[in-house]
Formats: structure tokens, sequence, C-alpha cells
């Protein structure tokens, strides 16, 4: 596949993630406004979302114009920036205009922060297997160290042919691991956080269970990315066992939601900025159900959340510390 072609493939691609997104939450959400439930179906939110689709797929044309008229394929990265700005725009129209007809307060019963009541040990032995995949990586790059060649990739183009290359050294070699293992125990982490730092609901452990199938994708893919120097993997098996663990576990989440019917978490509408920022300092939890997508966000008033964000910071810095000039 050309990398015009590919281009284009991710152009597309994310054109249909975002006419999907606003599908993607539970069903008395429209535009991250609560309302009863069986919003999308009633005639206002049928109008709002035959509107949506029309300005989006309308904005998404536009902005490819360079790529159909001209062959601009360099000018993918600046269609996809245009896209992401203007989608926020038009999101943003549609969640102040259903703001003004949302209910100002509806019935809920609202649990406060306690135990997690779900028996969630047997679920984290899933963070075995992505600790004896780093760790056999690892043995085996120490067992054949002399066949590692000396002067070792480190970076990919997207035909997965090496573009960037390092002197062989432990930081070069392992790496990766290490970013792998940082990556996966943050990950694991982070579902820690949110089972104890959230309300009870039924997406709460299931997405406790995908984050620790995504824990084992990144050691997947970090371990094979190590081994890159002694192995020949394929161009599509690199990214794609991983990936499929990443999509099968949302789809399973996906599925599960659909089956419960169960109404979005009772947070405020006067609390959410946009559908998508959460404040409210008379909440103690630190992450609440997103109003757009599936999963948590953060309640940008506790404190807390902070020092989560100044850890995801922290990751960030070690990663880019491992992998900056690996050759040193």
């Amino acid at each position: 596949m050309t990398d015009a072609a590919m281009m284009t493939v991710v152009y597309l691609t994310m054109v249909g993630f975002i006419l999907l997104l606003p599908y993607l939450s539970r069903g008395d959400v429209l535009f991250g406004v609560r309302f009863a439930p069986g919003v999308r179906h009633s005639e206002i939110g049928l109008r709002h979302l035959r509107i949506y689709r029309l300005q989006v797929l309308a904005l998404a044309a536009l902005a490819a114009v360079p790529l159909l008229a001209w062959h601009d394929y360099r000018a993918v990265p600046r269609s996809f920036f245009a896209v992401a700005v203007l989608f926020f725009v038009v999101f943003y129209s549609h969640w102040r205009s259903l703001r003004r007809l949302a209910p100002d307060a509806l019935p809920v019963r609202e649990a406060a922060l306690s135990e997690p009541q779900e028996n969630m040990s047997p679920w984290f032995w899933l963070l075995l297997p992505a600790a004896l995949i780093l760790a056999a990586a690892a043995v085996y790059l120490r067992l054949h160290w002399e066949s590692i060649p000396p002067i070792v990739p480190v970076h990919w183009n997207v035909h997965n042919q090496p573009d960037d290359w390092a002197l062989k050294s432990i930081r070069s070699v392992y790496g990766p691991l290490l970013v792998g293992l940082v990556m996966t125990l943050w990950t694991a982490l982070m579902g820690m956080a949110i089972l104890y730092g959230s309300r009870r609901t039924d997406l709460r452990p299931r997405l406790v269970v995908m984050l620790l199938v995504c824990a084992n994708a990144i050691a997947l893919l970090f371990s094979c990315i190590a081994l890159m120097p002694l192995l020949r993997v394929t161009a599509w098996l690199m990214p794609g066992l991983p990936l499929l663990l990443i999509v099968g576990s949302l789809a399973w989440v996906l599925w599960a939601l659909r089956r419960t019917r169960t109404p979005s978490e009772p947070t405020p509408n006067e609390c959410w900025y946009g559908g998508m920022i959460y404040y409210n300092p008379q909440d103690p939890a630190i992450f609440v159900e997103k109003r757009v997508g599936i999963g948590y966000t953060m309640n940008f008033a506790n404190p807390l959340g902070w020092l989560l964000v100044g850890g995801i910071i922290l990751v960030v810095v070690v990663i880019g510390r491992v992998i900056g000039h690996p050759g040193a």
C-alpha cells in the first residue's frame, strides 16, 4: 500500500469515527447533554443528528480538496487538523443548542464513592501474560546478544521499513521493553484509579477489564519492536495483533452496554462544558463516565485528578528520555 493510499484510508477512518461519535454514548445522552432515555429517536434528536451528519460530510469533503483536486497527499496532516478543529466547533454548537432544551434536573439516585463491590481480583491476573511477554522478550535478547547487529533500527516508517538507527547498547536494545513496561504498569494503575475513584456502574468493571487487555496489547507491541533486530516480523503482524486485542475488547464493552440499556451516570448537565469537560467541586469522584465516547473522564475540580495528570506527564517524559538518542 502506498503512502497516499494509507493516509487516505486513515483520513476516511477518522471521518467515519467522527460521524459515529454521537452514537457512542448512553441512550439518554445526546451531544454530551443528558435527557430522558430514547432522546436520539425523538424529533429533536433525529433533526440534530441529521444536521450533524451533513455538516461533518461537507467539512470532510472541503478539507479533502487538496487530496482529490491536486493529489497533494502532503496536505493530509493539515486536513486532519482542519477536520478535528471544525468538528469541535460543530459539536459545540449542537451541545450549546441542546443544553438550553435539557431539563434542569432529572430524577436520579446518586451513589456515593465507596469500596468497589465488584470482585475484580481474578481479572488482574490478566496482567500475568503481559509480564511473561516482556520477560520472554528480555531473556531472548540476552541469550542472542551476540547475534544482534552493531547498528539496530530504532524507528520504522508506515511500510515497516527502518528509517533511523542507533549503535547497539543496553539502552537501544532494551529501551522498547522498558517503554512497554512503563506503559503497561501505567495502564494497570489507571484501571485501579478508575475502580477506586469513580461511582459503581455497570461500565466500571468492563472498562477495567478492557484496560487490562490493552496492557497486554502494549506489552506485545513493544516486545515485537524490541525483537525486530533479530526476527523478521510481518508488516501487518506487529500492529495487527495488539490492535485486534484493543478493538475486540472495545467491541465487547459496546455490546455489553447496548444490552444493559441502563441510564448514564447522574452527573449534572450544568457541570459539563462542551459535553466533554466535567468540573464539579461538590462531586468527590475523581473519574466520571464520559458523555461523549465510551470510558471515563476526569473531574477537573478534584485535586487528585491533577496528580494523575502529573503522572501522565511523568510517563511521557520517561518514555521520551528512553527513546531519545538511544545510541548514546
